[in-house]
Order: C-alpha cells, then structure tokens, then sequence
C-alpha cells in the first residue's frame, strides 16, 4: 500500500491485517546521511576484502551492503526530487476521520461525503431477508418447551 498525497490520508494498517505501509513524501537529510554510509561502508568492506585476502564471504557480504546502500541513495534521491525536504521541527496536520471507520481526510468534505457512504456507517441498506439474527441457539440458551437440568454434580451414581 503506497501513499502518494492527494485529498485521502492512509492509515497504517493494523497487525491483524499483516499490511505494510510504504509512505512516499518529503525526506530528511538523515535519510541520505544513512544510505550513504551504508553505500560507503560496502564498499569499504569490498576493497578490504580484496586487499587483505580476507574470505570470500566478506568480499560478497561487501557487494551486499554496497548495493543496498546505492538502492537507498537512490530511492531517497527519488523521494527527494519529487518531493523536497521534510521540514525541521514539530509540524502539525490537521486531518478529519470518519466516525465509523477511522479512516482519515484532509479535509471535511471528502470525509462527510465518505460518512454517508462508509460501509460501517448507520446510513447502509440493511442486507436482504432483515436485519442481522442469530444463526442457531446460543450456548446455554435454552430451546424452547424444554427444561433446563441443573449442572449440579450427580451424587449416587456411578
């Protein structure tokens, strides 16, 4: 689930759902001073691999890190065209949420507009055959004409 802007927040997913939550927006310099590090340090392994003989797995695990690192520099680079820099300090926004779903907005109206229409809303046509029941007999309800025992332990018998 990518969020790109626009009048719909995203809020994350919960842990029952197993999503994640990819958030495409304005980067701060640690984003980069990160990525470059990383890109830095792999390839600093790689050549002290080479150079001082060391096994092959550094030299491979050197590659690694290397390239996940360029990956980072430039998704962030990305990030950083389209989007710019985060700004500095606490920034507040102010978004509106449906009453029934939580889901959240940038603004009133579309969130409104929502409300009339959110499935878990009280504004939905009630499914066909009425209202929600329930499906069998619940437990320890007793079936109609017939008398309840006592869960009392029956002494004498064996």
């Amino acid at each position: 689930q990518v969020v790109f802007g626009g009048d719909e927040l995203i809020a994350p997913p919960s842990i029952r759902e197993g999503g994640m939550l990819l958030v495409c927006g304005p980067i701060t310099k640690q984003h980069l001073y990160l990525a470059g590090a990383t890109f830095a340090a792999g390839c600093v392994i790689t050549v002290l691999a080479l150079v001082a003989a060391l096994p092959d797995v550094v030299f491979l695990g050197g590659i690694f890190i290397a390239c996940a690192g360029a990956a980072q520099v430039l998704a962030f680079g990305i990030m950083w065209k389209m989007y710019g820099w985060r700004p500095e300090g606490p920034v507040t926004t102010t978004v509106f949420a449906c009453q029934f779903c939580g889901r959240q907005f940038n603004s009133y109206e579309v969130a409104s507009a929502h409300e009339r229409q959110c499935q878990f809303g009280t504004n939905v046509a009630v499914p066909v055959g009425g209202a929600p029941s329930v499906i069998g007999i619940p437990v320890n309800a007793p079936v109609q004409g017939q008398v309840m025992q006592s869960n009392a332990p029956i002494v004498g018998h064996q």
